[in-house]
């Protein structure tokens, strides 16, 4: 797939982004099976567009099924939380490092700089309770003129056959004279934050998309009150907006 058609698709997406029917339209049609089945792969594979904009899954591709075992619709609706709830306990910790150097590094890219390669693995449990090693791609991105992040194709192949019990290590390579970067969270010793009753009660309504001034309504409290939780919150997960702090709660198991 080339940005061009990447494009079309995340602004066709957008246009009918308020409308169910239109959405269950765009998943039927996006990314036709001959593009996704082109991309060369080295065990079973699914892809998805995911919306890092409003963190949710944009489409699921139906091999997640053949995979995992597990419908497309649970991933689709459940997106990081159904992830978390099927992650092998001992990958929480290091796949939310992961994500998180992720996106360090992405905020110091140039915004015109060339994509770089990223990949990382984790184990994931299967309907059948099995686990399995997926190798996790992202194959084409879109960012905002700032360099923001904003979508993501991607693709998680099994590569259970191969790879075995390995570390989960985060592995970013450039095509241009940039340093690859080669990550194990496993090297860091640090703790998941924890954030306070208060704040998990406004975190959960932000992840519902609500402003600050509907959460001070909806839980009786003040604007300034919000936005101070907000601030600590985002301090003590390191990370720099509500979008990124939604991402880490999701993946620590808090939401």
């Amino acid at each position: 797939m080339n940005d061009q058609n990447f494009t079309t698709v995340i602004q066709e997406y957008l246009t009918h982004r308020s409308s169910t029917a239109n959405d269950q339209k765009l998943r039927a049609v996006i990314l036709p099976q001959e593009n996704l089945k082109s991309l060369n792969t080295i065990g079973q594979a699914y892809h998805f567009i995911f919306d890092y904009v409003y963190f949710r899954m944009i489409y699921v591709e139906p091999d997640f099924t053949t995979v995992s075992g597990y419908a497309p619709e649970n991933l689709l609706t459940g997106a990081y939380g159904f992830l978390y709830d099927i992650l092998h306990p001992d990958d929480r910790l290091p796949l939310l490092k992961i994500i998180k150097k992720i996106n360090q590094h992405w905020k110091c890219s140039h915004p015109n700089s060339l994509r770089p390669h990223v990949s990382f693995s984790y184990r994931i449990r299967k309907k059948n309770g099995k686990y399995i090693r997926l190798l996790h791609e992202w194959i084409e991105t879109s960012s905002d003129s700032q360099g923001k992040l904003m979508y993501g194709l991607e693709r998680c192949t099994d590569i259970t056959h191969w790879q075995g019990e390995n570390a989960t290590v985060l592995m970013i390579s450039h095509s241009d004279d940039r340093k690859n970067v080669v990550y194990d969270p496993k090297e860091e010793q640090s703790e998941s934050c924890a954030f306070t009753k208060s704040e998990i009660r406004v975190l959960r309504l932000l992840a519902e998309g609500m402003s600050s001034k509907q959460i001070a309504y909806e839980l009786d409290i003040t604007f300034n009150t919000v936005n101070t939780h907000r601030r600590k919150m985002l301090k003590k997960a390191e990370v720099k907006n509500t979008t990124e702090l939604i991402q880490v709660a999701y993946l620590q198991g808090t939401l």
